[in-house]
């Protein structure tokens, strides 16, 4: 008789923005779940919008001491963000993707893109995903 065990185990996955300009960008996140209601609900433990002033990968953003955490303007399901010029900013942090159903779309000095947009443009390492403004 053989005995098959099934090891689950979770994918941390995260939705980074590259901000390759010369100049801050305005960005919208859209979600699916109104924000304003309760901000310190665990589900917003991950949205303290850091930021590394320097472009890198997901490891060395993860691995870095000199992040910065960004203000925020939070008004019902949308969150209001300038991230500097040159800089990199996580977006979300999920377990499988998940932030692809917590995020509804995110506009970029007001062009609106869907999740299913972004997902496709932006460059996968790993688990994660990066997408740049240029």
């Amino acid at each position: 008789m053989t005995l098959l065990v099934l090891v689950s185990c979770s994918v941390s996955t995260e939705f980074f923005i590259q901000n390759l300009t010369s100049s801050k960008q305005t960005v919208t996140i859209n979600f699916r779940k109104n924000k304003s209601a309760d901000p310190d609900t665990v589900y917003d433990v991950h949205l303290d919008f850091k930021y590394e002033n320097r472009i890198s990968t997901p490891k060395e953003f993860s691995k870095s001491k000199r992040l910065i955490t960004l203000e925020k303007t939070i008004v019902n399901d949308r969150i209001t963000i300038d991230i500097p010029a040159h800089a990199m900013l996580k977006i979300e942090k999920s377990d499988h993707f998940d932030w692809k159903s917590n995020v509804k779309s995110i506009e970029i000095n007001d062009k609106q893109y869907s999740i299913e947009q972004l997902y496709h443009k932006a460059q996968k390492i790993k688990y994660n995903y990066i997408y740049k403004i240029e």
